[in-house]
């Protein structure tokens, strides 16, 4: 999976803080069972669908035992109309004292992206889903790798 130059830009674009680190998610170079936590926050939209497996293998690798994968991202319908390649959604993020609105656009995946098609790949991966939610468009997932 190529690095997207805007992946980058948009570390460099955000607070300082936390350590930023890009790299291609199907290939993490971390070593095995590292995290507690991994989080996808409208990230997995990009990704293409023949990566989907690895990253979900991936992030199952970084993390420890009874580790949470938290991923936030879009349901995709399959595109209706052949001239339509885009996918669009505009959001609102209410913080305390901010509100964020932004939005996020991506190139229509030929099947579009069903909530059923990530809770399979984290199956295969050996997550089990601990909760979800979803409305129209959007879904949270709350994964959690088996204890060894």
């Amino acid at each position: 999976m190529p690095l997207d130059p805007l992946s980058r830009e948009e570390l460099e674009e955000a607070a300082p803080g936390p350590l930023k680190v890009v790299m291609d998610a199907t290939n993490l170079q971390f070593l095995d069972e590292t995290f507690s936590t991994a989080t996808s926050f409208f990230t997995l939209m990009y990704v293409d669908s023949n990566d989907l497996p690895a990253v979900f293998d991936e992030v199952f690798r970084a993390l420890k035992p009874g580790g949470r994968f938290l991923i936030w991202d879009v349901i995709i319908p399959p595109r209706g109309d052949a001239e339509q390649d885009i996918a669009a959604y505009p959001f609102r993020f209410i913080l305390p004292g901010e509100t964020i609105e932004t939005g996020y656009g991506v190139r229509w995946p030929e099947n579009g992206r069903a909530l059923s098609e990530y809770v399979a790949l984290a199956e295969a991966a050996g997550f089990y889903v601990e909760t979800h939610h979803k409305d129209e468009h959007v879904f949270y997932l709350e994964l959690v790798k088996h204890d060894a």
